[in-house]
């Protein structure tokens, strides 16, 4: 069973993250947003993922090591 935490941080890195990410790629394609929007939502994308990768990955190892 996925525990609360484990849930939280695949969500994040399933979800939140690439939505963040692609969100900065539509600026990208000429959506209208302002320029510094396109730099936060992709620096937020890429962070989010990656943040949420590494605690997934060390409650894993965690939970595994017991």
């Amino acid at each position: 069973m996925i525990s609360y935490r484990m849930f939280i941080y695949l969500f994040h890195f399933l979800i939140i993250g690439p939505v963040l990410f692609y969100i900065g790629h539509l600026y990208q394609n000429n959506m209208e947003i302002p320029h510094y929007w396109y730099k936060l939502l992709l620096f937020l994308g890429i962070s989010t993922t990656f943040y949420h990768v590494y605690m997934a990955y060390n409650l894993y190892k965690l939970e595994n090591s017991l």
